[in-house]
Order: structure tokens, then sequence, then C-alpha cells
């Protein structure tokens, strides 16, 4: 993430907003309404916010949008999206390096999509079922691995070699 800026969402207000991080504070210097945004993160090299989605009919989406830090304005058309069916997305995660996103839904699933900035484009690399609701997603720092928390108290460890996802480690946490 920017080190001038943060990224904050608003659940019950619908809204995403975006901060910039002052020597006296913290001021509010974009914002947009955008219905049943669950999950969100910054693209590490600055320039994309990856917003997962989560609604009660078959509209939920994988969303990427541009943020222009000239003007400090998010484009509030998505530049890229996929859907991701009718799950819920519960956690977004860019890899360290800006080429992968990853996404955990209600559904169980896990899902990682390459992220091509030339067009920009989202293209699924791999999807697995964890088997219940995943909450919370991490990139290693050298992005060859990638964790998963799910409902079930369970953290599963994946390899991530460009191809594909392969468990690597599972426990009970």
């Amino acid at each position: 993430m920017p080190f001038h800026c943060s990224l904050c969402l608003v659940n019950n207000e619908e809204q995403i907003q975006i901060y910039r991080f002052t020597e006296s504070g913290v001021e509010k210097i974009d914002s947009f309404v955008n219905t049943f945004a669950r999950a969100i993160d910054w693209d590490p090299l600055g320039n994309y916010i990856a917003v997962g989605y989560g609604t009660k009919n078959e509209d939920n989406v994988l969303s990427i949008y541009e943020f222009d830090f000239t003007n400090e304005l998010l484009n509030t058309t998505a530049i890229a999206y996929d859907t991701a069916g009718t799950s819920s997305v519960n956690s977004v995660k860019w890899s360290n390096n800006g080429n992968f996103i990853a996404i955990g839904q209600n559904n169980g699933f896990v899902k990682v999509f390459e992220f091509n900035r030339e067009t920009p484009d989202l293209a699924i690399l791999d999807s697995v079922d964890v088997g219940t609701n995943v909450y919370g997603i991490s990139w290693s720092k050298d992005n060859d691995y990638l964790a998963c928390q799910s409902n079930d108290n369970q953290l599963s460890v994946y390899s991530v070699d460009g191809s594909g996802l392969e468990l690597v480690y599972e426990i009970d946490i």
C-alpha cells in the first residue's frame, strides 16, 4: 500500500473510503457508495484496488479499480472484473509482486487470478475447495505460498507455481 494513503471499507454505509495520512492526522480524499462491498485490498504497486463483493443474488464479483494519485481520485468504473459465482467474497489479497489476486469465499473456495497490467485483465489461475467459509488469506513474501484460514479453524497452505495451487500443509488452529 502506498505510504501516504490508506483504504477503509465501511460496510454499514456501503462506502469505499480513501484516506491520506498527514502530519496532523488522517484526511478523507475520496469515497463512493458501492453496494455489498465486503473485502478490499490495495495493489502493492499502488495503482489499483481489488474489491470483493457479496450479495443476495448471483452478482458476486471481484472488481479492480484504478486510483489516480495525481488527482487523488478513484475511478469508480471497474477496469477488470470476474464473476465469483453465487458465493460472497469474504477476503481479497494481492500477491506482493502485484501479479496475482487471491479471494476466499463463503462456499469454501479459494480462487487465484492472474492480473495483466497491460490490458488490464483478470484470468483465473486456479480454484480449490477447502470445504467451508474462507475468511483469511495471506501470501508469503516470495509469493510462492498462499495461506488460507477457514471457518472450521483450519489453516491450509498452498504452493503457487504459476500454473496452479497444490496443498502442502494443513493444520487445525
